[in-house]
């Protein structure tokens, strides 16, 4: 595209890759469930882990589609090295799922875990579905497969699901103990 023609429809370069993030960000939002509006204060532990197995569900789906590869690639590059469109992306997008999916480990902890502590696993929980995407290529060779569909797409699936799943009976556990650093972690304002 002419740069006059990106100026004219964009403002410029900066701009026309902003409305890339913008674009990105409503390509997520379109296939995850309604995220950030849930009030996990009212749902207990149960609920929580099903809310989470939802969101994983959808989470791993958008990663794994062909289809959505360059704009997985768009994210990952703003990750390794943010501009201003990371903020687009992380507040329209990213930041919402990781802010509740740290809330409903939370939940699941029976606020046992700080929200530091809850915020680092659901991290964690995040870029186990992230890595198919990230190492797909590692994936589908270490598997002899030619893509991520069908039943491959569900072995992954339950893949991910059993190892979410054993990250939240650990969290339920009666023998859950925080690390020094997570106790001494003062409960995080989220930004505004």
């Amino acid at each position: 595209m002419p740069m006059s023609l990106i100026t004219y429809h964009f403002g410029g370069k900066e701009e026309l890759y902003r409305a890339v993030a913008r674009h990105v960000a409503e390509e997520i939002a379109r296939g995850m469930p309604k995220v950030g509006r849930i009030r996990t204060a009212d749902m207990s532990p149960a609920d929580a882990r099903a809310r989470i197995r939802t969101l994983f569900a959808a989470y791993l789906a958008l990663m794994v589609q062909p289809r959505n590869a360059a704009w997985v690639g768009f994210i990952m590059r703003e990750q390794m090295e943010p501009t201003q469109a990371f903020e687009e992306l992380y507040q329209e997008a990213i930041g919402p799922i990781l802010e509740e999916l740290s809330d409903l480990v939370r939940t699941v902890s029976r606020n046992r875990l700080s929200v530091t502590e809850a915020r680092l696993r659901a991290a964690a929980m995040f870029g186990q579905a992230l890595v198919f995407r990230l190492a797909r290529a590692a994936v589908l060779r270490l598997n002899h497969w030619h893509d991520m569909a069908g039943a491959n797409a569900e072995g992954v699936q339950a893949a991910v699901r059993g190892n979410i799943d054993a990250i939240l009976d650990s969290i339920e556990s009666s023998g859950l103990e925080t690390s020094e650093p997570a106790r001494a972690a003062q409960l995080v304002p989220r930004p505004s």
